[in-house]
């Protein structure tokens, strides 16, 4: 066994001093280069340490030093082979050689400390720079050869094999860490931060080796897909595969990310002619200039109305901003502020977790003018101007005439005043009544009506008055009596639920429930409901509020003609507008848990505050409008 040191020591300390001489030859040609006088400085002191007879003996640091050297050796010979443009005729060896330096650290890893991890010795930042430094050397190289495309046709397998194994180091990069799970044992405070950790982009060389392996996919597609013996890389890297690598929980759209560089400005061009591209091209202004990545940065910190207004200034720009993954972005980052959402205005969130192409989906498919179609699939710009506050109204339908003619005839005739019955975990759960702060407010609803009935000690009608003009009923169904309530409320427990009937469940899993005899009536007479949800995070069983809300809507006839309003409850605002997300749940994802858009009624989710009543006068003039009052 010490034999067995001695020789490892050895070993390492002949490949210490014949890198020495390496570094000292470099330095004579460049004596101020950063990274050759960072390794020379390494070097001295691992000299200093062998001749000092190797005391206090730790091969993992030595290892450590060993393969900070050479990536500091290394970095400076591809920084050479950069400045000469990858020579044709003496590239292919140097290449091969630097990437052989920059494996030889696992290798002596693995002769060195059997049975250890090359992780566990050389760390994290250190395993992953090597095989960075690899991917990212045959990334320039397969750089300039795309530029070569007289030695690429000469050349195609021997360029494809460079991107295969450029591919794959930059895949291992990526590997090498674990991403971040966003569970309770992860605390962000920054919703962008944790969204792009749990993508696995832990740095922008992570984000750039996405961009590069994108990149290189796409030179193989398109080469591979000019060659009639494409087939033979069958025990190549499958590029076509890595843009659905997200099914396999590595790599989330690492081909998407980048095609995304390519596409919009080809769609772009193919919209002129040859004349017209010239013209464009020669006009072209400093933004444009930019690259593409830094066009989408920018593009970022816009207004959806300032990107609208930038697509209307040129062609480029009209392609450009309706990259669907900018639109995506926006969804992703501002529906969780909107106040409000509809069965109008309701985005599709199953886009949010589609992916962006499909596996089937072929270069020749982009080129064949593809593009249009998965334009309609993916328009996260649609779905965004649907949804967004300020931007929804153009996109509701406009009247037909003899509505308008109805409407107005209504108004002639005096109408009777619309009843809704208001039900739900918000009236019970909250710290703040809501119910108790509605009777209390003259100045935002005036009561102008006492009690009109009891149903069973359960609920009771209370008349208000909108603008000072509408009056209107809101009977009030409570689960149980105000004594079980509370109990519940402060224990944090749930309680029967006197208003439903509880008959099994379905092929699902999920509950099925019937209003109780009581209940029915109200819901025959009433011209609406009125839903309390319970907004606070984590709060109640999701599966039995949406039985209990189709149970009401569905033990009447026509139930599909009365609207129903969530008010999507919290007790109080938090102090700092940046925590209202923490502190919520979004309208958009409560419409979604209460199964509102599969509802053929006519909806709508209001964010609500108990103790102020904010979003209140909003949710009920959506609802006396949906009731045929005009206001």
């Amino acid at each position: 066994m010490a034999d067995d040191y001695r020789r490892q020591d050895f070993e390492l300390e002949r490949r210490i001093f014949e890198l020495d001489n390496k570094c000292s030859c470099l330095r004579a040609e460049k004596q101020d280069d950063d990274y050759l006088q960072n390794a020379s400085a390494i070097l001295e002191k691992l000299k200093s340490f062998y001749r000092q007879g190797g005391e206090s003996f730790n091969l993992f640091k030595l290892l450590q030093d060993y393969t900070q050297v050479i990536l500091d050796i290394t970095f400076y010979e591809e920084n050479q082979l950069v400045d000469q443009e990858f020579p044709e005729d003496s590239s292919p060896f140097k290449i091969q050689q630097l990437l052989q330096d920059l494996t030889e650290p696992e290798v002596l890893v693995a002769r060195l400390t059997p049975g250890q991890e090359v992780q566990t010795v050389l760390g994290t930042e250190l395993l992953e720079c090597l095989y960075w430094r690899r991917g990212a050397l045959l990334y320039m190289y397969c750089h300039t050869l795309h530029q070569r495309k007289q030695w690429i046709k000469k050349n195609k397998d021997t360029f494809i094999k460079c991107i295969q194994e450029g591919v794959r180091y930059l895949m291992r990069m990526l590997q090498v860490r674990n991403t971040v799970k966003l569970n309770d044992g992860v605390v962000l405070h920054d919703s962008a931060t944790a969204s792009i950790l749990s993508e696995g982009i832990f740095s922008d060389t992570h984000l750039l080796t996405m961009m590069y392996i994108g990149e290189m996919c796409f030179w193989a597609v398109k080469y591979e897909d000019c060659s009639a013996d494409s087939t033979d890389h069958k025990d190549g890297l499958q590029f076509r595969d890595i843009a659905m690598a997200e099914r396999n929980g590595q790599l989330k759209s690492v081909v998407i990310r980048s095609f995304r560089r390519y596409f919009p400005e080809k769609a772009a061009k193919n919209l002129m002619s040859d004349v017209e591209q010239k013209e464009e091209e020669s006009h072209l202004g400093c933004l444009e200039s930019l690259p593409v990545d830094i066009q989408f940065l920018i593009m970022t910190f816009l207004s959806p109305v300032d990107i609208c207004n930038l697509g209307a200034t040129s062609r480029y720009w009209r392609a450009m901003v309706r990259d669907p993954l900018l639109w995506r972005y926006f969804l992703l980052r501002d529906m969780q502020h909107w106040l409000s959402i509809d069965h109008l205005t309701m985005p599709d969130l199953e886009l949010l977790d589609a992916p962006l192409v499909s596996e089937h989906e072929s270069l020749e498919d982009r080129e064949e003018g593809e593009e249009k179609n998965r334009e309609v699939i993916f328009d996260y710009m649609s779905e965004y101007l649907k949804g967004c506050p300020s931007c929804r109204q153009q996109w509701l339908p406009s009247r037909p005439a003899y509505e308008l003619l109805t409407s107005f005839l209504q108004y002639l005739v005096p109408s009777s005043e619309p009843r809704y019955a208001m039900f739900g975990p918000g009236m019970e759960q909250l710290d703040v009544s809501l119910v108790t702060r509605l009777m209390h407010a003259p100045d935002l609803l005036p009561v102008s009506g006492t009690p009109q009935r009891q149903i069973n000690g359960i609920g009771s009608g209370i008349s208000y008055l909108f603008n000072n003009q509408h009056k209107f009923n809101i009977l009030t169904l409570y689960s149980t009596n105000w004594a079980e309530r509370e109990k519940a409320r402060l224990q944090q427990q749930s309680i029967s639920n006197k208003l439903f009937i509880f008959e099994g469940t379905n092929d699902w899993g999920h509950p099925v429930v019937i209003p109780a005899p009581q209940v029915q009536k109200v819901c025959e007479v009433v011209d609406g409901f009125i839903y309390v949800a319970n907004a606070e995070p984590g709060k109640g069983d999701e599966a039995s509020k949406v039985a209990q809300i189709r149970a009401v809507l569905n033990c009447v006839g026509d139930s599909t003609a009365k609207p129903l309003l969530v008010l999507s409850c919290v007790s109080r605002e938090p102090e700092a507008a940046t925590d209202r997300a923490k502190h919520r749940t979004p309208c958009v994802y409560m419409a979604k848990r209460l199964g509102l858009p599969q509802l053929s009624n006519r909806w709508m989710v209001q964010d609500t505050v108990a103790e102020s009543l904010a979003g209140v006068l909003d949710g009920i003039a959506w609802l006396l409008k949906s009731s045929g009052v005009k206001l």
